[in-house]
């Protein structure tokens, strides 16, 4: 009896685990249970329950330190990973593509295979009825990269291939397939076959042979979906990507805000960026040497190193992944910028560039008199609005910093045109002994000259964790007042 242990992200996985799993005993069955016995699933082992670190294989233990897989497969008795997969229903776009791709970038790193299943197309929510429906359909980019991984696939056609793979079940039925996809998006019980010939690929080589048909089989079904995913859809370059010819360097850009609550939202900050440059880098790759950048760059221009929410996640070891795969799994491939080590040279492809700081509309550039949105009665329903466990001191901590006489927010961003002089020349009308301007979103090395203010300036490497959770306090507190 061969028993295959498996992995699961969470307690409870998509029906469709079912489906892989009686399509791998399927084809188990019918190619090699006479000549090894049958296989077993031994029960999912929850790799988010602290009892069962001990059972993970090592090579999973360093795939999940970047991204968890849902289901993994391994041989219980050598604990050898057979594949991981991750499953995602949600559309199909170039960012949700690129926030899953650190599994694939995990599996590469560690010579396994590594599987994305997800829909080809899937249409987002209009709120509009007067327009359209925006459909959404597997990006270029990712189907360009299955097919140079496939193409390069030689005579081991066993060795390990990480691929995003389109597939029937989860494909919205109210969304019609472009070209010839209809007939090419497989079912998932293809992939689960094919797991059953890796699995004996892995126990002995000389059964492998046995399979070796049907696994070019299903390279090649792989290999003609990628080709039709590019014929139908185009390129579309990734709109935080600039490349500097100048330099030879291809800058990306996360334009993460310093008041937009890092504590709330955890692992959701850094959404796929930390993907989008694992491709980047992969893409890389397959450039010849004349066309490869010297460089790979991160800019955060509204971050500096100093930041609280930065120093948290450093001294407690990197809680997010995704900032950690920036800051340490990347470290040699990557270089992170914070907003105060841009050169002017750096700001102005960035004034010059205005796509690529795209932001939401939180608050406009300009001086705001804080007090004007809420009162001295209310400062503690203010100081605790929308509560999310705030711990008693933080929120004492909010309290003392909204009773500030005359407290201001400057909400300027050092990419914005002519930001330096209307900030000098808005600072003229509060120049007062007890003023306080807070300017979470500029670096010290940027208003160094404006050290003639009576007030206190609080730049942003000064800004602390109270002062940044009092900005976001008022602006729910404001949004919630209609303000």
């Amino acid at each position: 009896m061969i028993e295959i242990r498996v992995f699961i992200d969470g307690e409870n996985q998509s029906c469709l685990q079912d489906k892989i799993e009686r399509a791998y005993l399927s084809e188990w069955a019918s190619f090699y249970e006479k000549r090894l016995g049958p296989i077993r699933f031994l029960p999912a082992q929850n790799v988010k329950l602290s009892q069962n670190i001990a059972e993970f294989p090592e090579k999973l233990a360093s795939i999940m330190n970047i991204r968890n897989p849902d289901i993994l497969y391994t041989l219980s008795s050598s604990m050898e990973i057979i594949a991981g997969i991750e499953i995602t229903d949600h559309s199909p776009d170039g960012s949700n593509a690129d926030k899953r791709y650190p599994f694939l970038w995990a599996s590469a790193q560690e010579n396994v295979h590594g599987f994305i299943i997800c829909p080809h197309s899937k249409q987002r929510p209009q709120r509009n009825p007067l327009k359209n429906a925006q459909i959404n359909r597997f990006p270029f980019r990712h189907a360009s990269r299955n097919y140079k991984i496939l193409s390069m696939i030689g005579a081991d056609i066993f060795h390990p291939i990480q691929q995003i793979v389109p597939v029937r079940e989860l494909q919205a039925e109210d969304v019609l397939l472009p070209g010839n996809l209809s007939e090419l998006v497989p079912s998932v019980d293809r992939i689960g076959s094919y797991l059953a010939h890796i699995t004996a690929s892995k126990i002995d080589p000389i059964y492998a042979e046995i399979g070796r048909s049907a696994v070019k089989e299903f390279l090649v079904m792989l290999k003609v979906l990628a080709e039709e995913c590019m014929r139908t859809t185009k390129r579309v370059e990734p709109s935080s990507l600039f490349i500097d010819q100048k330099f030879n360097r291809w800058i990306f850009l996360y334009n993460s805000r310093p008041d937009s609550g890092h504590w709330e939202r955890g692992e959701g900050q850094f959404d796929s960026i930390d993907g989008r440059i694992m491709f980047a880098l992969d893409e890389i790759k397959f450039l010849p040497d004349s066309e490869k950048p010297k460089n790979v760059e991160l800019w955060l221009p509204q971050m500096v190193f100093d930041h609280p929410w930065i120093k948290e996640q450093i001294s407690n070891n990197y809680g997010s992944k995704r900032f950690r795969n920036l800051m340490k799994v990347l470290h040699d491939s990557l270089k992170v910028r914070f907003a105060e080590e841009l050169s002017a040279y750096d700001w102005e492809i960035l004034r010059n560039n205005p796509s690529l700081v795209l932001e939401r509309s939180d608050w406009a550039n300009g001086i705001f008199d804080l007090h004007q949105y809420y009162k001295e009665e209310n400062i503690d329903q203010v100081a605790t609005f929308g509560e999310y466990g705030l711990s008693h001191s933080i929120v004492e901590q909010i309290i003392k910093v909204l009773q500030t006489p005359r407290l201001y927010y400057a909400t300027y961003r050092g990419y914005s045109s002519n930001w330096y002089e209307e900030l000098k020349n808005e600072l003229l009308k509060i120049d007062m002994d007890d003023s306080v301007v807070l300017l979470p979103r500029i670096p010290k090395v940027l208003i160094e000259t404006l050290i003639n203010f009576k007030g206190k300036l609080m730049a942003a490497e000064d800004c602390g964790k109270a002062e940044l959770m009092a900005l976001r306090q008022i602006y729910k507190y404001k949004k919630s007042m209609g303000q």
